[in-house]
């Protein structure tokens, strides 16, 4: 197994020769004395092309192997890790996948279909919005599909190998927000017109959700049973300009 240490991980010293980790999601304080050289000489091996597992059964000593297995499962379970059986090269993965692996840590279930194959599909009111949508996904998606409507809100379809994996609704019920959401059980009538918001906020909002569609298209296509990081609906504050 080939491990790579995540980018945004520190790591530092501590009293006695202990050490702290820390990552955006958490941190690990091991306080044995002396133990920051043992582990600093782990992640050293954490390059994404040295096998550590051979690396390890070549180590003689057990306690000392032992507590290697044990601060490599610790890493693994705090999200420190990107781990994948293949040597990891992240050059070699394309653009949309590259933009997944801050959520994921076995990267042997990233495999996004060919972009050929990938297609989305937006339904808007505005073609000034569909220059922004077009600027945010061209690079994710070679096939875009634009359909003028003269609805209230904004529909967006993503489809892989022919099949539809999922929608995304982007409307405003409030003067004071925009939503973007999975479902939409609101009639057109009560929904404030979408082409009246500023553009900026559509590339917020466009920014936010392409990264749940890509994921979707991902796992959906498949099949594995990930845990979806992403919610099912976003709202973006226009006073406070905060997205939630």
């Amino acid at each position: 197994m080939y491990y790579l240490f995540r980018k945004n991980n520190f790591f530092i010293e501590c009293e006695n020769g202990g050490i702290f980790l820390k990552n955006g999601k958490g941190n690990i304080k091991i306080s044995t004395p002396n133990v920051y050289e043992l582990c600093k000489k782990i992640i050293e091996l954490l390059d994404g092309e040295t096998d550590l597992e051979n690396s390890l059964s070549s180590i003689d000593n057990s306690k000392l192997k032992e507590f290697y297995h044990y601060f490599l499962k610790l890493l693994i379970e705090r999200d420190f890790l990107i781990y994948s059986t293949k040597p990891i090269i992240l050059k070699n993965l394309n653009i949309n996948e590259r933009k997944l692996i801050q959520y994921i840590n076995d990267i042997d279930k990233l495999n996004l279909a060919d972009e050929s194959n990938m297609k989305i599909k937006l339904f808007s009111p505005s073609k000034y919005i569909v220059k922004i949508f077009n600027k945010i996904f061209c690079n994710s998606f070679k096939n875009i599909e634009i359909v003028s409507t003269i609805d209230n809100y904004i529909e967006i379809n993503y489809f892989c190998k022919g099949k539809c994996l999922g929608k995304w609704f982007v409307y405003s019920d409030n003067a004071d927000r925009i939503r973007a959401a999975k479902s939409l059980d609101l009639p057109n009538e009560v929904l404030i017109n979408i082409d009246e918001k500023p553009l900026e906020f559509f590339r917020l909002i466009f920014s936010v959700i392409e990264l749940p569609i890509l994921w979707e298209i991902n796992f959906g296509l498949n099949g594995y049973s990930e845990k979806d990081p992403f919610k099912n609906k976003y709202t973006l504050d226009l006073k406070l300009l905060q997205i939630k």
